[in-house]
């Protein structure tokens, strides 16, 4: 054993532990002055983003969340949620109850009993309260984070899931959301054609279009395809911006692609 090696380690060990520790205790400063304001403060909102953009601690996630979202009065949160009466007849319910089963169920939380109720209650909740727009598969998956983030708090994860479809789905959600998707996918080309041209034309002469693909990633903010531990980084990657980058994302998942056509002479 290299003892001068193990003995030099530590420092940078306890370095580390102490970094990670200051950006802790910033992150709580951040959020206790976000708190203290009765509107959405974007100064404190920047100030938040500034610093998430080297990571978001677990043990913050749920704060950093609800605080970006707007979510901050827990009372109000609950106000809301007890309006809806989810234990009437819905219109979406057997659509509910066919997709909750098939969400994320590796999950134990998720996967139990009660976690099949609380995502009953919450997305009928949600179609009650959104009545202009439809429910679509695939919002079981992008309540999923909320969910297990807030178990032990529907209404909180309610609320997060109201304001996160508002800001990056609504126009999705509806009887016809043709126009939507549309838009996304071209942009979602566009950008694949400007940042790597021959992935593009390769993709175009074999006819492998976005829509065969990349629909369930816009729709659900790739939470249906993605495992939770992977969902979680991507979404603190989303909320540490203030653009809708959706489009931006799917072209970073899109290029291990052109790797599996390299390994084939591409």
């Amino acid at each position: 054993m290299d003892h001068n090696n193990a003995f030099s380690a530590k420092p940078s060990t306890y370095h580390e532990f102490d970094r990670q520790l200051q950006r802790i205790l910033n992150l709580r400063r951040i959020l206790a002055k976000s708190q203290t304001t009765t509107t959405h403060d974007d100064d404190d909102d920047d100030e938040l983003r500034s610093e998430i953009k080297k990571g978001i601690p677990s043990l913050l996630r749920a704060d950093i969340w609800s605080s970006l979202l707007g979510v901050k009065d827990v009372d109000e949160c609950k106000k809301e949620y007890e309006k809806y009466d989810t234990m009437k007849e819905g219109i979406a319910d057997k659509q509910i109850e066919l997709d909750i089963p098939r969400c994320h169920q590796y999950h134990d939380l998720l996967a139990s009993p009660s976690g099949h109720l609380k995502f009953k209650r919450i997305l009928k909740a949600w179609v009650m309260a959104n009545k202009e727009n439809v429910y679509w598969q695939g919002l079981d998956s992008t309540l999923a984070p909320f969910l297990a983030l807030y178990f032990t708090d529907e209404a909180r994860a309610f609320s997060c899931l109201q304001r996160f479809m508002k800001k990056y789905l609504q126009s999705f959600y509806t009887k016809d959301n043709t126009l939507s998707l549309q838009g996304y996918l071209t942009v979602f080309r566009q950008l694949t054609a400007y940042h790597d041209p021959l992935l593009a034309f390769h993709l175009y002469n074999i006819d492998f279009e976005p829509d065969l693909y990349a629909i369930p990633w816009f729709l659900t903010s790739f939470t249906h395809i993605f495992p939770l531990q992977r969902v979680y980084p991507l979404f603190d990657f989303i909320f540490a911006r203030t653009t809708r980058i959706a489009a931006i994302s799917c072209y970073f998942f899109i290029r291990p692609i052109k790797i599996a056509f390299n390994d084939d002479g591409f």
